[in-house]
């Protein structure tokens, strides 16, 4: 187990007797509240909620000693049987997170610290859930930039081959189509066009954020110490989003695209469309430039997050998509849930990371300073990029998919790598930390990274769960012609698709391979608890090097 050290975690006894201030008179009082109360579930909730209030009512004050019991109920987890024992360990981790925000004074600070990362390290389930929640909720200094969103009405009209001819290309050039962008390239220069189209529903000023962000980004190149192709962004008749009003014909579908064909154009390296899981030979990574890639997006995500800067979509993560149009979260996941995750390999077929780093900047959000949404976005980056990850070795030959001659789940694990996994995985997190905070995580991994790697290979290496239940809700909010696309882009066999009525009952397919059976928990809750773990310590240190100024 590669994990905290306890000793350099836990409180000592010199550091109770170095305490800088009389903490006798509370020594009575706290004793009252916990003593004898180890079982008694909801009187030593009441108890806890009643420090709690007092502590931010500056009614007392919480030295060592306190802070030793209070951890010592999440350590324990003497109360994981209880229904609602998830409820007492978030109020007393949030009681030590307050703790170490109220009282002000370093040892104490210390001391709540070294306890709650202590915890992160050696609790599960609800006890750790509760700590890395709390360890998020620290409040940091960080906020986004306010970007000019007031776009142009205007939006000028100029022919694909003029356009080619203002930025130096030929006239005639055939461009490449990468989803809904055309792509024409420099010839002997290393570099492309990018010509990326507004699809129907979006508005011209979608488009003008991705510019605006490109600019913003492009002018604070000096804060990206490692390689970060920041794409340029072009203008026609000086305004960043125009319409295209001859794309050659065959080029896009038209049917997906705005009617007014809006876009915007960049130039930017040809590798932007480089994926670091790439399942194509010619193209596909070594082991040693694949972790280069994942360790320095990894970084660059946390240092744009230090700058209140997050993006939303590495990769599309859904608990089940299929019930994007009728529910209000669009089935997107939530993580810190821990629900099967719909999908995963599908989901990592184009993540927004590659060669160049961070792509695809319409995703960008400015940070509102609600400190949850960042440690969840934060966790968000990690199980995205730990997803891909996976795929990287899966992706080497994908036709193993699901189900083995035998109607059993096939076992893909051989292709797996362990060491270049752990070492990938561990990196990561690293990169990540030390690009969010601006210093080295000196300690061992928040989590047993050899269980990770294992239940990682595990879950990711053998596709168990490959079936998806299509409620009838969800098939009569689908139109004939939808509902048939709908199996087909799922891997329903054309003969088999006329055999389904639809909106007549549930329908079973094999869409996956997903992470956990049908409207159940994940399959790989290690994923989530390590994710928990690095997206807390992120929060966590930065908030240290913010209030004290050091490591």
């Amino acid at each position: 187990m590669n994990a905290f050290n306890p000793a350099a975690a836990t409180l000592s006894e010199k550091s109770l007797s170095n305490l800088r201030f009389d903490e006798s008179r509370l020594i009575s009082e706290t004793d009252a509240l916990f003593k004898g109360k180890a079982t008694d579930f909801f009187s030593t909730y009441l108890n806890l909620s009643q420090l709690h209030e007092r502590l931010k009512s500056r009614d007392m004050e919480i030295g060592c000693r306190t802070v030793h019991q209070i951890g010592s109920l999440l350590l324990k987890q003497a109360y994981d049987h209880q229904k609602q024992g998830y409820f007492l360990y978030r109020e007393a981790a949030e009681t030590l997170a307050d703790c170490m925000e109220i009282v002000g004074r370093k040892g104490v600070a210390r001391e709540v610290l070294a306890m709650l990362t202590h915890a992160l390290g050696v609790t599960s389930g609800d006890a750790h859930r509760a700590v890395a929640g709390a360890l998020g909720s620290l409040p940091l200094s960080i906020s986004g930039p306010e970007l000019d969103e007031s776009a142009s009405q205007r939006v000028p009209a100029v022919q694909y081959g003029k356009l080619l001819q203002q930025v130096g290309l030929e006239k005639g050039s055939v461009p490449d189509i990468v989803g809904r962008s055309l792509v024409i390239r420099y010839p002997r220069s290393g570099h492309i066009l990018v010509l990326k189209m507004a699809r129907r529903g979006d508005t011209h000023q979608d488009l003008q954020r991705e510019s605006d962000w490109m600019g913003y980004l492009s002018g604070r190149k000096h804060a990206f110490v490692r390689r970060f192709d920041i794409p340029e962004p072009i203008k026609i008749a000086k305004k960043h989003v125009f319409r295209l009003t001859d794309i050659p014909s065959t080029c896009l579908p038209a049917m997906a695209l705005h009617p007014e064909r809006y876009a915007i154009g960049f130039r930017t390296v040809d590798a932007y469309f480089d994926y670091p899981n790439e399942s194509c030979p010619e193209k596909r990574l070594g082991n040693v430039m694949f972790q280069e890639v994942m360790c320095r997006n990894a970084w660059i995500l946390g240092r744009l997050a230090s700058m209140g800067i997050v993006h939303d979509a590495l990769i599309p993560l859904f608990h089940n998509r299929t019930q994007r149009g009728r529910r209000d979260d669009q089935g997107a996941y939530e993580w810190v849930r821990a629900g099967r995750l719909d999908r995963w390999l599908y989901s990592c077929e184009h993540p927004n990371i590659g060669v160049s780093g961070v792509r695809d900047f319409e995703h960008l959000v400015a940070f509102d300073g609600k400190n949850q949404y960042l440690y969840r976005s934060i966790g968000k980056h990690f199980i995205s990029m730990l997803l891909v990850t996976g795929s990287y070795f899966r992706k080497k030959d994908l036709n193993l998919i699901g189900m083995d001659a035998g109607g059993q789940p096939a076992d893909f694990r051989s292709l797996f790598e362990k060491e270049v996994l752990e070492k990938t995985v561990c990196g990561i997190f690293r990169s990540y930390y030390e690009g969010f905070t601006g210093t080295h995580f000196r300690e061992g991994m928040p989590f047993d990274s050899d269980t990770l790697i294992e239940r990682m290979i595990e879950e990711m290496g053998v596709d168990r769960y490959m079936e998806e239940r299509v409620r009838v809700a969800d098939q009569q909010a689908m139109t004939d012609k939808a509902f048939r696309s709908f199996l087909a882009d799922r891997g329903v066999e054309a003969g088999k698709i006329d055999s389904f009525e639809r909106g007549l009952n549930d329908i079973v397919i094999h869409s996956g391979p997903h992470l956990g059976a049908f409207n159940a928990p994940i399959s790989l809750p290690e994923l989530i608890e390590s994710v928990a773990s690095m997206a807390a310590l992120c929060v966590s240190g930065k908030y240290w090097c913010e209030r004290y100024g050091e490591e």
